[in-house]
C-alpha cells in the first residue's frame, strides 16, 4: 500500500474518525484506524463497538492495500507534520512508513482482518436537514443527559418524528429540555434513542453550514450520512419518558427578561454557592420573584450574595431554590435574541445599515425557516433565520448589533376581489359603467365629467338635437384568476482568470491557479466535490469568491459552481473544466 495526498486533508479526515477509537478496551486492535484503498479514494474507519465511524477522502493511490494502525500516534504525527505532501506506505515488513519532506516514521500495524466490520443497516425511515440546524438542536439539548448508568434511557436523547415535527428530547431526572422544528420534507412517524455520547461526536463534525445531513433507523441501528463521512451507532432499548406529561400548559409565574443579564447575575451569586470551607456541599441559589423585580441571592458560612433586576412580571410572586449548575447550564443554550450575533446570513442587513438606521423588508415563511427580503441600491438581499412555529419576525440594526424583537408571523394582506357583475349608480342624469368592482356616488353639489360613451341631461334645452343615441361600451365582467408568477432573471455566474473571462483552464502539476467568481445576483456561491473517478487536482479551496485549484496528476476533471435561488433570480450553475499537464 502506498499513498500520496497533502496534511490538510488526511488531518481533517483524521480529526472526525478519531472520535470513534475506543478509549478502554482489552482489544488493541479497536485502539486502531483502519486504512482501506480503492482506485483513487482512501476510507479511514474507527469503531469502538458501539460507534462507527467512516471517512473518504480522495487521494493519490500508487499501491493499492489496507492496514491498521494505533490512532492516536498516527494522527499526532500527522499533525506534526509541515503543511505539506505527505507520502504513506506499508513496507514489505508491515510497517507504516509516513515521510513528509526531510521526516520519516514507521509505525508497527495490525492486521486489517481482525477489524470488526460496521453493521450494515437497512434503513426503515430516515429525515434530511441542514447540518447547522442539527448542530444548534443538540446543542441546545444534549446537556440535560444523564451521565447516571443505571438509568441507560435517559443517557441519550429522544429523536420523534410526528406529524412531520422532529422533537429532540433530553432528560436525566432533574431536568428537561426539548428542542422542535417542523420537517420541509413529508416524512413518517418514528421515535429512536440516540446515545449522548454518540450525539456529542456527530455535534463535533457537524458543519455549521446549509449542507444536509441524512438520519436514518432501523430497528436497533442509526446511521448519520454527511457528504463523505458516514456514523453508524446502536440505539438505547427501554421506554424513554413520556415528557408531554412533564411540560405544564399553565403557568403560575412569568418574567420577561435580557437573557445576558439574568445569566451574569446567576453567575456571580453562584460564587458564592460553592462553600469553601464544606467543598462538597452546594448551597441553592434562590431566586424571589416580586412585582416588576427579581432578587437573586445566596447565604453561606463563607458569606452572601444578592443581586437585584428590574423585569416585566406576570403572575404570582414566587420564591425558589435551584441548583445553580443546572439553572445556568439552561440559559447557556439559550440563545440570545436580543444581541444576536452576526453571522454570514446576517452580513447584508449590517452593511446595508452602517449609517445606524432602521432596515425594514419583507418577511415570509417557507417551511421552519423565516426569509427576510430588502433592496440596497436596486439590489435585492435576502437572510434566513430558523423561527418556532406561529411566531413572526421584526428586525432592526444598528452598527455591528442586530436585534430580533418578538419573533411572530404577520398574516399577509388580504387581496380584495369584487364580485363578478357589480354594478355602479351614476349620478343623475348619467349613465356610465363604473370600473370594475367599484360603487361610489357623488358627494352633493359636486358635478363630473362622464365617462366616454355617456350622457347627461342638460339643465337647458339644447340647440341642436344630437343625430344619434350615445353608445355604452360593454363590459367585461372581473375576473378571479391569479395574476401570474413574476418571472425570474436568469442569473450569470463569471469566472475569471485575471482579466480574461474562461469557462476551462489549464492547472501544472503541484502547482496551483487561482480564479476570482462572480455572480450578477449576489448570492450565496458555493463549489461542488469533485467526481471520484476523476479526482487528478489536489486541492480545491474556495473563499471569499475566490477558487483555487492546484494540480496533482496529469488528466481532465470538471468544478461545478452553483448560485443560490434569491427573490430576482433563478439558481445558475456554471462547469469549469480543468486540466492538469506536467
Amino acid at each position: 500500500m502506498k499513498i500520496v495526498c497533502y496534511k490538510d486533508k488526511i488531518l481533517k479526515a483524521l480529526n472526525s474518525v478519531v472520535k470513534g477509537v475506543a478509549s478502554k478496551t482489552t482489544m488493541p486492535i479497536l485502539e486502531g484506524i483502519l486504512i482501506q484503498t480503492n482506485d483513487n479514494e482512501v476510507k479511514l474507519t474507527t469503531y469502538d463497538l458501539e460507534i462507527g465511524i467512516e471517512y473518504v477522502m480522495e487521494c493519490e493511490v500508487k499501491e493499492q492495500g489496507s492496514t491498521v494502525v494505533n490512532a492516536i500516534m498516527f494522527s499526532e504525527i500527522i499533525r506534526k507534520l509541515p503543511d505539506t505532501e505527505i507520502s504513506i506506505t506499508l513496507n514489505e515488513k508491515n510497517l507504516l512508513e509516513i515521510e513528509c519532506e526531510g521526516s520519516l516514521y514507521k509505525l508497527a500495524t495490525m492486521n486489517p482482518d481482525e477489524f470488526p466490520e460496521l453493521p450494515k443497516i437497512e434503513v426503515e425511515n430516515s429525515i434530511e436537514l441542514e447540518q447547522n440546524t442539527l448542530k444548534n438542536m443538540i446543542r441546545k439539548t444534549i446537556f440535560a443527559v444523564s451521565t447516571e448508568e443505571n438509568r441507560p434511557i435517559f443517557t441519550g436523547c429522544l429523536f420523534e418524528i410526528k406529524s412531520n415535527k422532529l422533537n429532540i428530547v433530553a432528560v436525566d431526572g432533574f431536568r428537561l429540555a426539548l428542542r422542535s422544528m417542523y420537517l420541509n420534507k413529508q416524512t413518517n412517524d418514528f421515535s429512536a434513542v440516540i446515545p449522548g455520547k454518540t450525539l456529542n461526536e456527530v455535534n463535533k463534525i457537524l458543519l455549521d453550514s446549509f449542507e444536509t445531513i441524512k438520519i436514518g433507523v432501523a430497528k436497533n441501528q442509526a446511521l448519520f450520512e454527511m457528504d463523505n463521512c458516514k456514523i453508524v451507532t446502536r440505539i438505547l432499548d427501554g421506554e424513554f419518558l413520556n415528557y408531554k406529561n412533564v411540560i405544564p400548559e399553565n403557568w403560575e409565574t412569568r418574567i420577561k427578561v435580557n437573557k445576558n443579564n439574568l445569566q451574569n447575575s446567576f453567575e456571580r451569586v453562584s460564587l458564592i454557592s460553592a462553600s469553601s470551607v464544606e467543598k462538597e456541599k452546594k448551597y441553592p441559589v434562590k431566586v424571589n420573584v416580586d412585582i416588576g423585580k427579581v432578587t437573586i441571592s445566596c447565604t453561606n458560612q463563607t458569606g452572601d450574595a444578592k443581586e437585584e433586576l428590574f423585569v416585566s412580571t406576570e403572575g404570582k410572586n414566587l420564591e425558589a431554590g435551584f441548583n445553580p449548575k443546572y439553572f445556568l447550564d439552561s440559559l447557556k443554550a439559550i440563545d440570545d435574541e436580543n444581541n444576536a450575533k452576526i453571522t454570514e446570513a446576517w452580513k447584508p442587513w449590517v452593511d446595508a445599515n452602517k449609517a445606524g438606521t432602521e432596515v425594514t423588508g419583507t418577511v415570509k415563511r417557507e417551511g421552519n425557516k423565516v426569509i427576510l427580503t430588502y433592496l440596497n441600491n436596486g439590489i435585492g438581499y435576502t437572510a434566513t433565520i430558523p423561527v418556532e412555529e406561529g411566531k413572526k419576525a421584526y428586525l432592526s440594526l444598528t452598527g455591528e448589533q442586530c436585534t430580533i424583537d418578538n419573533l411572530k408571523f404577520a398574516p399577509a394582506p388580504a387581496e380584495s376581489t369584487p364580485a363578478p357583475g357589480t354594478e355602479a349608480t351614476p349620478a343623475p342624469g348619467t349613465s356610465a359603467t363604473p370600473a370594475p368592482g367599484t360603487s361610489a356616488a357623488p358627494a352633493p353639489g359636486t358635478s363630473a365629467k362622464p365617462a366616454p360613451g355617456t350622457s347627461t341631461e342638460p339643465a337647458a334645452k339644447p340647440s341642436a338635437t344630437p343625430t344619434a343615441k350615445p353608445t355604452v361600451a360593454p363590459t367585461k365582467k372581473p375576473s378571479n384568476t391569479k395574476k401570474p408568477a413574476k418571472k425570474l432573471k436568469s442569473a450569470t455566474i463569471t469566472v475569471k482568470n485575471g482579466k480574461k473571462k474562461v469557462s476551462s483552464v489549464t492547472v501544472k502539476t503541484k502547482k496551483s491557479v487561482k480564479l476570482a467568481v462572480s455572480v450578477n445576483s449576489k448570492a450565496k456561491l458555493s463549489v461542488a466535490k469533485l467526481s471520484k473517478k476523476n479526482a487528478k487536482i489536489a486541492k480545491v479551496t474556495f473563499k471569499k469568491n475566490k477558487l483555487t485549484i492546484k494540480g496533482l496528476k496529469k488528466g481532465k476533471v470538471s468544478i461545478k459552481i452553483t448560485s443560490k435561488k434569491t427573490s430576482k433570480y433563478k439558481a445558475a450553475t456554471k462547469k469549469i473544466k480543468v486540466t492538469v499537464k506536467k
